[in-house]
């Protein structure tokens, strides 16, 4: 299993740094991803409500956790006897809605996950949930390239950006003997943000995961940076989803 980077949580649990996305991918396509994933090692699912796939993500599981493979009932009980509370996260919340739940909740939020990707890098986002000590997580990190695709449905024409494409992403790439897409996750993770990145393909998956062996230098994660073209660069609209 390859190794990850974990990030704490003010809870006091640590969640791995790389995670993996599971929207868009069918039942079929998301299950054989599913044992792709953990196989490589991942241990950090993404799902939500509108997804429509915690069936398929808790079948999968439930199969783990039945053949042994997973030491979660252990993990969990020894949380329960601790004492300790789950971690909360939210999805999609601003500064405003943020600030709000920091002035009103008793356990204040750990996680934000947001769209965060070299061409949108959520800056004044990112300070605000430093400050407060949230862990913010980058889903869409490789900019969403399957996102023309599944809009469509919804009879909108999205182009994604061709962030893989960069003249920048490729020269540093090439300097580091590494995939492009392997450069924009590394930015990311360095940033300490953890990242989502969505693929079935089992290739692809092993090289997401593999990012853990090099690091960018300051020049990298300099030329990275300035690749931010701020909120224009936006890809996900969510008034396109049902309900």
């Amino acid at each position: 299993m390859a190794k990850n980077i974990y990030l704490s949580l003010r809870s006091g649990l640590k969640m791995p740094a790389l995670g993996y996305g599971t929207w868009q991918a069918n039942d079929e396509e998301l299950e054989k991803g599913m044992e792709a994933a953990l196989e490589a090692g991942y241990r950090h699912i993404d799902t939500a409500h509108v997804y429509e796939n915690e069936g398929v993500i808790g079948k999968v599981i439930k199969r783990w956790l039945s053949s042994g493979k997973l030491d979660s009932m252990k993990a969990m009980e020894a949380q329960v006897d601790a004492g300790l509370a789950k971690a909360i996260g939210l999805s999609n919340f601003n500064i405003k809605q943020i600030q709000r739940i920091l002035d009103n909740a008793r356990i204040p939020p750990c996680n934000l996950q947001v769209e965060l990707h070299a061409f949108f890098q959520q800056n004044e986002l990112y300070n605000f949930c430093k400050k407060n000590n949230i862990v913010m997580t980058a889903y869409s990190p490789l900019g969403s390239p399957g996102i023309g695709k599944f809009m469509s449905q919804f009879g909108q024409q999205v182009e994604a950006p061709n962030i893989l494409g960069d003249p920048v992403v490729k020269r540093i790439a090439k300097k580091h003997n590494k995939k492009e897409s392997q450069v924009l996750l590394r930015h990311i993770i360095q940033k300490g943000i953890a990242a989502i990145p969505k693929s079935t393909n089992p290739e692809r998956l092993k090289q997401n995961i593999d990012i853990f062996d090099f690091e960018l230098d300051n020049e990298d994660m300099k030329a990275l940076n300035a690749l931010d073209k701020g909120p224009a660069a936006r890809i996900v609209d969510f008034y396109a989803f049902k309900g």
